[in-house]
Formats: structure tokens, C-alpha cells, sequence
């Protein structure tokens, strides 16, 4: 891998089952920079990932995409970046409206996962190399882990290498999906 590797680690906790599920959940522990990702189980195989510096604005029934989807018919699940940010200080002239890391785990996530409502970021991979590290917790006192990923195609490790033009999901247990000529 490239010496400009970019590693993100993110903490999804869920699923909650309806928008204003997630939103409470984000306003009750005071979640500000996050993603969100949301799918039907059912069989339908929509997906969407985004991201979000006010989730109590976002997850709303306006939402472009998760508006429209009816309640109990999705598992949303709301992750937050971990990781240290990269190191070195930001230049002021030109603020962010979200990390870095967000942005990296977000197209990261909708690319190789191939989420189904990301139109633009499934045509190409990330614009930089680097990893992608998933844990799931329970919306539980203490947030115990759960002991698999909530869904089969979300791999547990994302790789990939801008230089080479290939990437990998990694699912704990050994399965691999490698990606080439991306």
C-alpha cells in the first residue's frame, strides 16, 4: 500500500427501524459529525449511505432518499469516525463542512458496498488511497458489540489502493471480494 494510506475506523450503532428512531438516539447522546446508513432487509435491496453534521435536521421525513421509505421497512444505522483525524493543522481560509474521514468512509462505503441510492459515488472509487474499519454496537445500556455484521454485503474491512487500482472487502470469517482495474 501507498506511504499516503488514510485509515478511518467507524462505530455504527443500531439499527433503529424509523427516522425519528435514529434522530432521538443521535439527540439523546449528542451525536454531531456522523454517518448514516440505511437498507432494507426485505429483500427490496435499496441502500443509502450520507453524512451529516446535525442529524436532528437530517433524518428527517424530508430526507431525499430515507424520506420516502416507510417505517419498519429499513434498519438505519448511525456510524461515527473513531479514528484520528490526519494529522497537521487545517488552514483556516478554508473550512470544511465535513472531515475528511467522513467523507472518505462515506464514498468508501457506498462504492464497495454498492449501495443502491448512491448514484454518483458508485461510478468511481474514492478519490484517495486508504482502509475502512467497521464495528457494530447495540443500542443497549454500555453498547455491547454485536457479535456479527447486521448485514451480509457490508464487509467488516474496506481496501483500497488508488495507485494500484485495486481494492478488497474483507468480511471477518474469510470471505474476500477483490476489486482490480477500478
Amino acid at each position: 500500500m501507498p506511504a499516503h494510506l488514510f485509515a478511518v475506523a467507524v462505530d455504527w450503532y443500531g439499527p433503529s427501524y424509523s427516522l425519528t428512531q435514529a434522530r432521538r438516539l443521535g439527540q439523546e447522546n449528542q451525536v454531531e459529525e456522523c454517518l448514516y446508513v440505511g437498507y432494507e432487509p426485505s429483500g427490496k435491496e435499496r441502500s443509502y449511505v450520507g453524512i451529516s453534521k446535525n442529524i436532528s435536521a437530517r433524518l428527517t421525513t424530508g430526507h431525499d432518499v430515507l424520506g420516502t421509505w416507510p417505517d419498519e421497512s429499513f434498519e438505519l444505522w448511525i456510524g461515527i469516525v473513531v479514528s484520528q483525524s490526519e494529522p497537521g493543522r487545517k488552514p483556516s481560509s478554508s473550512p470544511k463542512i465535513h472531515s475528511e474521514a467522513l467523507h472518505f468512509a462515506e464514498y468508501a462505503t457506498a462504492f464497495f458496498v454498492e449501495t443502491s441510492e448512491n448514484q454518483r459515488k458508485v461510478q468511481s472509487p474514492p478519490k484517495r488511497s486508504g482502509i475502512l474499519f467497521n464495528r457494530w454496537f447495540k443500542l443497549e445500556p454500555n453498547w455491547p458489540r454485536h457479535r456479527k455484521r447486521p448485514n451480509t454485503n457490508w464487509p467488516d474491512f474496506i481496501e483500497y489502493d488508488q495507485d494500484e487500482r485495486t481494492g478488497r472487502n474483507v468480511y471477518f470469517g474469510g470471505r474476500v471480494e477483490p476489486f482490480s482495474d477500478l
